[in-house]
């Protein structure tokens, strides 16, 4: 098995990648968070859109999708929420479909995604459980030279620090099975993760990041709570699917 540690998205970054069985989006603040959410509320199926105006244009054509996602922080007017994985906690999406539009996850998952077989959501909610697919699925036998990309969203097609410390413990906790493992980014990665060693200090390296401190200016404090309190506590791994759009708002 190879894995692609991809340190944040921007147009055209596929190309410098081969092609992936499985990729797995990480935008912990807080689209893959999101998605996951959706997943436990019920949600049967959670479509990606690079934008809003692609996401209302399949609402056009099928009424029955939920809209979920952000601009700026906040739910575009019209939809049905936001990207706020704490506002699911009561809500039942039970059969239902979703369309996530969001500046950063959907738009990279959309960008970066249609050179991969499958794309899951990950975040820190849900980390063990993507290690655990891994090692039942990819890692041993038949599996050798299978490629696994990581690919870490960034914000604003910059680097994000929470997102490439989910993609470094991820790595860290398959680097056994990693038949390449002498790259910048994966050494970059093992230093991370000894700043990581405990869940205080996971706590406190993700409340300290530039988005997190974004997120609290905005209001969004019980997502950034959401998010930690359910560190490994959820064993889902939505799978997405991409809508195939050239509209990026």
């Amino acid at each position: 098995m190879k894995i692609d540690l991809i340190p944040y998205y921007f147009p055209g970054c596929e190309a410098h990648y081969e092609p992936s069985e499985i990729c797995f989006l990480i935008d912990v603040y807080r689209a893959s968070s999101m998605m996951v959410a959706l997943a436990h509320c019920g949600a049967e199926k959670i479509f990606l859109a690079a934008g809003v105006s692609a996401a209302e244009r399949w609402k056009e054509r099928h009424p029955e999708v939920l809209l979920y996602g952000e601009r700026g922080g906040f739910a575009p007017p019209g939809f049905d929420g936001g990207n706020s994985p704490s506002e699911l906690e009561t809500r039942s999406l039970t059969g239902r479909s979703v369309v996530l539009a969001t500046s950063n996850g959907s738009r990279a998952a959309v960008g970066f995604g249609y050179g991969t077989g499958r794309m899951v959501a990950l975040s820190l909610v849900n980390l063990k459980a993507a290690v655990s697919w891994i090692e039942r699925n990819l890692a041993f036998g038949a599996r050798e030279g299978k490629r696994v990309a990581v690919l870490c969203s960034g914000s604003q097609n910059r680097f994000s620090m929470e997102d490439f410390c989910v993609a470094a413990l991820f790595w860290n906790s398959l680097k056994q099975y990693d038949e390449e493992t002498e790259t910048d980014e994966k050494a970059l990665a093992a230093s991370i993760v000894e700043r990581l060693q405990d869940e205080f200090q996971i706590r406190t390296v993700f409340n300290g990041t530039t988005h997190a401190k974004t997120l609290r200016r905005q209001g969004f404090q019980k997502d950034l709570d959401w998010i930690l309190h359910h560190y490994n506590r959820m064993s889902i791994l939505p799978e997405v699917t991409l809508l195939k759009t050239d509209s990026t708002d």
